[in-house]
């Protein structure tokens, strides 16, 4: 299973067949097409010995699976969406293509149809902590602070992921509802974010952790490191660069963030 670009993007293995049986489907194979060269067919009219007709091998759910996740990457979420939705038709049982179904929609705004998609992942690979994740930041942008921190947790019991430890520490930095928020607690999640993976984004929540701990100092000290880390690979975007100015605008006025 490969994990790509934090958004999770699966490719994975489908399983092979066993040697012996391998072995038995090639003889059986061969008997078979022996038998059929030798009579004339008759639904083309063709005559012994011609090349066969083959038709063009139908499109597989990992087709369509390889496909989405090809328009995720380009941004393309509806062409996306059609693809993993078409997989999931083919073959019902598909985990990731949920998953990533999820993530498209998400992407979009459509935050119920990513919970559900999130939710029939989880029910059909019960390890998933990814989804957990991904689940749980639904759920924080719902207000549905509950069930963000059950499913922060319980991704972090599966698989301790920096991801996890942002989203969690992001609820008690952030939470608009008093009873979730926890600056200390949001501090140590953070620090651990960071130290498993020290960008833009871990920093960012860490200065929102400190901030809700009243340590505005550290909090503007951390909000500018990840700034420059955000600027340091060239030209941002103002779009992208807007909310972390936001933050520090924040910080420098004394102010905790709250979303």
């Amino acid at each position: 299973m490969i994990i790509n670009s934090g958004n999770r993007h699966f490719s994975i293995n489908e399983n092979r067949m066993k040697p012996i049986s391998t072995f038995r489907f090639i003889l059986f194979g061969l008997f078979w097409g022996l038998m059929v060269a030798a009579l004339p067919n008759a639904a083309t009219g063709q005559a012994v010995g011609e090349a066969p007709i083959q038709p063009a091998p139908a499109k597989l759910a990992m087709d369509y699976f390889v496909s989405g996740g090809a328009h995720l990457e380009k941004g393309n979420l509806d062409q996306a969406i059609a693809d993993y939705t078409e997989a999931i038709r083919l073959k019902p049982d598909f985990f990731a293509a949920y998953l990533n179904r999820g993530t498209a929609q998400r992407k979009k705004g459509e935050v119920d149809p990513a919970i559900a998609d999130y939710t029939k992942a989880i029910q059909l690979k019960a390890d998933l902590y990814d989804a957990y994740t991904l689940r749980g930041i639904c759920y924080g942008k719902k207000g549905r602070y509950e069930e963000a921190v059950a499913d922060y947790t319980k991704a972090l019991e599966k698989k301790p992921h920096y991801l996890t430890y942002i989203g969690l520490a992001w609820v008690f930095a952030t939470s608009k509802n008093d009873k979730y928020r926890n600056g200390a607690r949001a501090v140590e999640l953070a620090e651990k974010a960071v130290h498993l993976h020290r960008n833009a984004n871990s920093l960012d929540t860490l200065a929102a952790a400190y901030a809700e701990a009243g340590k505005f100092k550290e909090a503007v000290e951390t909000q500018e490191e990840a700034l420059g880390l955000l600027k340091k690979p060239g030209p941002v975007p103002q779009k992208d660069l807007a909310p972390y100015n936001r933050h520090l605008q924040a910080y420098q006025s004394n102010k905790p963030w709250r979303e």
